[in-house]
C-alpha cells in the first residue's frame, strides 16, 4: 500500500470529517479493500499509472458506498469537489506534516458504478495526481 493512499485518507478525514476520532470512532474509509460492513464505506485504490521524470502521473479511484442513493452520490461529489479544482496548477499539500505536494484532477464526474446484493449503491470517481514517488 502506497503512503498516498494514506495520505489521501488524512486529508479526506481531516478536510470533511473533521470531528473523526480514530480512537472512538469506526472506520469507514478503507485503502485498498471493499469490505462487506459496514453499509457506508469509502474506498482509496491505486491502479497504473505513469512514469514521469520528475512527478509521476498516479492513477487513483475513491468509491463511495451507501444504502442510500443520495448519500452515496453526495459523498463522492464531497470528495470530488475536495480534491479537484478548476485550476490545473492548484497544489494540495498532503501527508502529516503537509509535505507532499499534489496537483489532483479528476478523470470524469461522479458515476454509478454498482448496486451490490445488499441493495447499497456504490458511486465512484477516477483522478490523476501529479505527486512523488513513494
Amino acid at each position: 500500500m502506497s503512503d498516498l493512499l494514506k495520505d489521501l485518507k488524512s486529508y479526506i478525514l481531516a478536510e470533511l470529517f473533521p470531528d473523526f476520532d480514530e480512537d472512538d470512532d469506526d472506520n469507514f474509509i478503507f485503502l485498498d479493500s471493499l469490505p462487506d460492513t459496514p453499509d457506508t464505506v469509502i474506498v482509496i485504490s491505486e491502479y497504473p499509472g505513469k512514469d514521469g521524470l520528475i512527478e509521476d502521473e498516479r492513477k487513483i479511484q475513491i468509491l463511495c458506498r451507501d444504502a442510500s442513493y443520495s448519500s452515496a452520490k453526495s459523498q463522492a461529489n464531497s470528495i470530488r469537489n475536495l480534491l479537484s479544482s478548476i485550476n490545473p496548477e492548484e497544489k494540495h499539500f498532503l501527508g502529516e506534516s503537509a509535505d507532499r505536494v499534489a496537483i489532483i484532477r479528476s478523470q470524469q464526474p461522479v458515476f454509478k458504478l454498482d448496486i451490490d446484493t445488499r441493495e447499497r449503491i456504490v458511486f465512484c470517481c477516477n483522478y490523476v495526481i501529479f505527486t512523488c514517488r513513494d
